[in-house]
């Protein structure tokens, strides 16, 4: 009986052993088999990508605007910046490039995050030629003024808008009375009784001098704002003829420009225009800011610069011997 009791133990125990033996089988074997189930195809892994990528749309990155822009405002680099938009809500023509909007102006207000298209903004120079409102292009502390020209005071017409000019004036000095404020020498009338003593008789030379006045004016544009200049007209114009083949077209002419200096120097302007001084505009080249320093001109001036002596006065001087030819156009008469 013992020895049957040990059989059965002993084939128990080997049961036992097996059955967690294979338990653990097919637990190892099951995870495997879930792991290689869980591998995709490349079909599946296809079809993954295009559900991801309809979830996420494709984005360009556009010119916004990072703060508000008022209309007529100059954008400023600080003002606009790429930001990544979807490209089904970009409007039509969007700006790509920051540098295609900085330092023109706002034809509109413009908000922040609003993505720029080209009718939002405007080229300074097209402000100047289409006549758009000038105020905007007048810098903070600026005014703009109109002062009269010709083609000789303008550099031949070569001032164009966006130039810098200097500006030169020249007048004369006259000695007045300080009492009546008037020219020297002053005759009484009356009898020799209300003149003091001799007078002087002879009419004052006036001194005369040159001096730059306003350095670095810009011109904001030249004629009336917003009207090309005309071409000057050549005489006879009007008359059929035969056209050159080739010949250069006309500057245009103008007889105004508007410039924009500070309000001391505009009071300036309007003073030496109301008092009859002589102005001349001195051309800038591209890009000069620097001050210039310069010297008032005086006839004292030229003769130490140039080392001009006045001639010595001689009791003779030269005539000239031209003396006009009367010649006879008249046929001979026949005798």
């Amino acid at each position: 009986m013992q020895g049957r009791g040990r059989f059965f133990i002993i084939l128990g125990v080997v049961f036992l052993a097996l059955a967690i033996v294979g338990g653990l089988l097919i637990v190892v074997l099951g995870g495997r088999d879930g792991g290689e189930g869980t591998v995709s195809t490349p079909s599946e892994s296809a079809e993954t990508s295009e559900a991801q990528a309809t979830a996420t749309p494709e984005t360009t990155n556009v010119v916004v605007a990072l703060q508000n822009i008022g209309e007529g405002e100059k954008i400023l680099p600080d003002a606009v910046g790429l930001h990544p938009v979807a490209v089904g809500k970009l409007p039509e023509k969007p700006i790509l490039d920051p540098g295609d909007v900085v330092g023109k102006l706002a034809r509109q207000d413009i908000y922040q995050q609003d993505v720029l298209v080209d009718e939002m903004i405007i080229a300074v120079e097209d402000v100047q030629r289409l006549g758009g409102r000038a105020a905007s292009l007048i810098e903070t502390g600026r005014v703009a003024v109109a002062f009269p020209v010709s083609q000789l005071s303008a550099v031949n017409y070569a001032i164009q808008a966006g130039d810098r000019v200097d500006i030169l004036a020249s007048g004369a000095f006259i000695d007045v009375d300080s009492e009546t404020q008037i020219k020297t020498p002053i005759f009484y009338t009356g009898d020799d009784s209300c003149q003091a003593g001799c007078q002087v008789v002879g009419e004052q030379v006036q001194r005369t001098f040159t001096q730059l006045t306003i350095d670095d004016a810009e011109v904001l544009g030249i004629g009336t704002w917003g009207k090309p200049p005309a071409p000057p007209q050549a005489e006879g114009e009007g008359e059929e003829e035969a056209a050159p083949e080739e010949q250069p077209q006309p500057s245009s002419s103008y007889d105004t420009l508007i410039l924009m200096v500070s309000p001391q120097d505009a009071a300036v302007l309007k003073y030496l225009r109301e008092n009859g001084y002589v102005i001349d505009l001195a051309l800038r080249a591209r890009g000069d800011v620097a001050p210039h320093e310069t010297e008032q001109v005086t006839l004292e001036y030229i003769m130490t610069r140039f080392r001009v002596s006045p001639p010595t006065k001689l009791p003779y001087r030269l005539e000239s011997m031209e003396q006009e030819a009367v010649i006879s156009t008249a046929p001979p008469q026949p005798e």
